[in-house]
């Protein structure tokens, strides 16, 4: 579970506090980006440290309830963040989200393919289906088109 004081990017322990608007840069100030997977972990990571440098950062998630944690999170620690709910994995939805993101956002300057998944089961690699192959495949590849 995330936590407001220790975000993961990597290997790495990352804080909001190492975030702070104040300290960056804002080398990123009027520029839009999009992270997909980003309500948690290393696309969360990534979304405070793009919104500390000055962008408009939108965190996409199928997880509605962890994009309002992590929006909570962000507010904490003065950055704003813009949530969109979003299965990376559902190709029309994808369209239809993303047209209705760059008609409130006016473009998308960044875009970081960071929604992915796996399996996450106890089977052998062999035991799995054909159904779950093709889940993981589209979202880690054609998630990314």
């Amino acid at each position: 579970m995330m936590t407001e004081q220790n975000l993961y990017a990597g290997a790495a322990p990352v804080t909001l506090s190492e975030t702070d608007p104040g300290r960056g840069c804002r080398r990123l100030l009027g520029r839009t980006v999009l992270i997909t997977g980003a309500a948690r972990g290393i696309g969360f990571a990534t979304a405070a440290r793009l919104g500390a440098e000055g962008a408009q950062v939108w965190i996409a998630d199928r997880d509605e309830q962890a994009l309002a944690q992590a929006l909570a999170a962000a507010r904490t620690h003065g950055l704003t963040l813009r949530t969109l709910v979003l299965d990376s994995s559902d190709a029309t939805e994808v369209r239809q989200r993303l047209a209705a993101t760059l008609a409130l956002a006016g473009r998308i300057d960044i875009l970081v393919n960071n929604a992915g998944g796996s399996l996450h089961t106890p089977y052998l690699f062999l035991e799995e289906s054909d159904e779950d192959w093709a889940r993981v495949m589209n979202l880690n590849l054609m998630g990314a088109v």
